[in-house]
């Protein structure tokens, strides 16, 4: 009797641990790491934030990037799924499409237990060197939970810019932006010249959408707009390219923030660029440039912005006496000074 419950036992212990070691190779952990290529750098940087969706046997989950560009699922039954990610913010602060309806996504494998790649070139690499971009804008030290955008879509084309058009525009009415991802030429633009594109006019929907919206928003000088995408523009690309690099000094012949406005001569008589002034640049950086008084320094992108929200900052000379009024800065008896520099002469 004791031999039959004893054999009985191992029996079923057997059948037991197959059933269990079946039962696992039918579970596993979706994961996986997306990276791109930055052709100015040649180097490759996470993908962060990104919506990571997959299928895996009729069933649709989804969740995003971290800092590293990895995700990870929890254990699901089966063996594989089919990935795709969606260029997209898990908030949908902004979002990427093909055309003025058309989500982009980037396809990846079907039947797979993971999906790690990096993307190189064409327009998935567009898609991620813009959406690498407004990240960089989602945490830079001015936007706060309190005043992050949202629903900005980004029109993206990779193809030739428009004939008369620039490379990149915002829309304040639908609160989108357009770019193109090819020059005049059809020569693809360059990794630097999109990311800084992002950058000012990120900044526009930022100011348009929470510092005053609407028709206040439109009671606000041009100059101002501008000066404040320009400031965005400068700081975010300067601290991801630097100032050194070659690519950056070609692109400096046309807009001259990267060089660090130690030899820019703001061009002041041509009308077209005298909205884009270096004022707010001027206000945080300690750069004494030799063409102008620039002796104000000490103020940052955070103060600018707070100010920029009040009602009654409507050109350069109301953020100046709302700076002045708001904090305690001892180059501040320059601010006059600077002001009158970015006067047309």
């Amino acid at each position: 009797m004791n031999s039959y419950l004893t054999s009985r036992s191992i029996l079923l212990l057997i059948i037991y641990s197959i059933t269990s070691l079946a039962a696992t190779s039918n579970e596993y952990f979706p994961r996986g790491t997306i990276k791109v290529l930055d052709r100015t750098l040649n180097r490759e940087f996470a993908v962060v934030g990104a919506t990571i969706e997959i299928t895996s046997h009729g069933k649709e989950y989804r969740t995003t990037t971290d800092s590293l560009g990895s995700f990870g699922f929890p254990k699901l039954k089966g063996q594989w799924a089919t990935y795709r990610l969606k260029w997209q913010t898990a908030d949908n602060a902004f979002h990427i499409r093909t055309d003025a309806i058309g989500q982009a996504y980037l396809e990846g494998p079907r039947g797979s237990s993971q999906w790690n790649t990096v993307i190189r070139d064409g327009e998935q690499q567009f898609y991620a060197t813009i959406f690498r971009a407004g990240m960089a804008y989602l945490n830079s030290d001015w936007v706060s939970t309190n005043n992050r955008f949202q629903e900005i879509s980004i029109k993206a084309y990779f193809d030739r810019k428009p004939a008369g058009k620039g490379s990149a525009r915002h829309n304040a009415l639908f609160q989108s932006l357009q770019l193109w991802g090819r020059s005049k030429t059809d020569k693809p633009l360059s990794d630097v010249r999109i990311y800084s594109y992002v950058a000012h006019e990120l900044g526009h929907a930022h100011h348009d959408q929470f510092f005053h919206g609407g028709s206040q928003h439109l009671k606000t000088t041009l100059r101002l707009k501008e000066s404040w995408a320009e400031a965005c523009r400068y700081f975010l690309t300067r601290d991801m390219y630097g100032t050194n690099r070659e690519e950056v000094k070609v692109y400096s012949k046309q807009h001259p923030f990267f060089s660090g406005w130690k030899n820019f001569k703001w061009e002041r008589r041509k009308k077209y660029y005298a909205n884009y002034t270096p004022f707010m640049i001027d206000l945080v950086d300690t750069l004494d440039q030799d063409h102008l008084k620039d002796r104000v320094s000490g103020y940052t992108m955070q103060q600018i912005q707070l100010a920029m929200e009040q009602p009654d900052c409507r050109d350069l000379a109301d953020l100046a006496r709302i700076l002045k009024g708001r904090y305690n800065n001892p180059t501040e008896i320059y601010l006059d000074e600077l002001l009158s520099e970015m006067e047309e002469k």
